[in-house]
């Protein structure tokens, strides 16, 4: 029995460095492949090509926070035209092939309100969070309504978010 542990001690002792090596290598092949997701698409595509889908996942990202399905639907299309024609799989996050900066808004002249314009649109903003939260789309809808009215009284762009827009009554904004 002694003469059978101590030949099972020794293959084991010899066979754990080749296991080894055999795991780092297995390791290392996994990491190169892991590297290219993590690394995702940006700047794979061509020029014009990485541009349009920045284009489109900037003003998708817009368009869902503002809950525009209509207009998110249309950029998803578009972004998925461009992975098409770039071979890229169809289960690709759209945040691995847009630039980094792609997802950053531009910096934006958006007009601070005046006191009793920022305390409504704070308060028609906190319960629109709250619809949203118990997917109460009637109130949610109104309260979208109010917000871009006090919006529009202000000039603010069609395309600025309620979030955004929050960010700047508060003084977060990225300017």
């Amino acid at each position: 029995m002694k003469k059978l542990f101590g030949v099972f001690t020794i293959v084991v002792g010899l066979s754990l460095p080749l296991l080894s090596v055999a795991q780092n290598q297995d390791d290392q092949r996994h990491e190169e492949r892991d590297r290219g997701r993590h690394d995702g698409w940006a700047g794979r595509l061509s020029a014009e090509d990485q541009s349009r889908f920045d284009s489109y996942y900037s003003r998708w990202l817009d368009y869902r926070q503002t809950n525009n399905r209509d207009q998110a639907a249309s950029m998803e299309e578009r972004m998925r035209d461009v992975m098409v024609r770039n071979s890229i799989p169809p289960n690709t996050d759209f945040s691995r092939i847009a630039s980094p900066s792609a997802g950053q808004h531009r910096r934006r002249d958006i007009p601070r309100f005046s006191g009793d314009d920022a305390q409504r649109f704070s308060s028609y903003y906190s319960r629109w969070q709250q619809y949203r939260q118990t997917n109460n789309r009637g109130q949610m809808a109104s309260m979208e309504g109010r917000m871009r009215d006090v919006m529009n009284r202000h000039r603010v762009p069609g395309d600025v978010s309620y979030d955004e827009m929050m960010n700047v009554l508060n003084g977060r904004d990225r300017h």
